[in-house]
């Protein structure tokens, strides 16, 4: 099955994510990044900081749960295969 490039994620799922305490070093340095990001830095190592905080994100540990859980039911009922869902995490 083709999935696409790209896609939006719902709101606050990042931040629910993060919350974890398996991404919490992952929260900790993003939000470092941020700060930073809020100084009013030149525009070019304000993209090299987003680039992390990019970075960063795609290695945030899916933690499963009552409530995740059902989020993956979701995706597999729209279609996603069961042996593919944790490669589609990783786009």
């Amino acid at each position: 099955m083709k999935y696409p490039e790209s896609c939006a994620v719902p709101f606050n799922v990042h931040e629910y994510f993060l919350s974890f305490k398996e991404n919490k070093n992952i929260k900790e340095e993003i939000d470092e990044y941020i700060e930073k990001i809020g100084k009013g830095i030149k525009a070019e190592l304000i993209r090299n900081l987003l680039e992390k905080c990019k970075n960063l994100t795609k290695n945030i540990k899916f933690v499963e749960n009552s409530e995740t859980i059902k989020l993956k039911n979701r995706l597999l009922k729209f279609g996603i295969k069961e042996n593919e869902f944790n490669k589609l995490l990783m786009l």
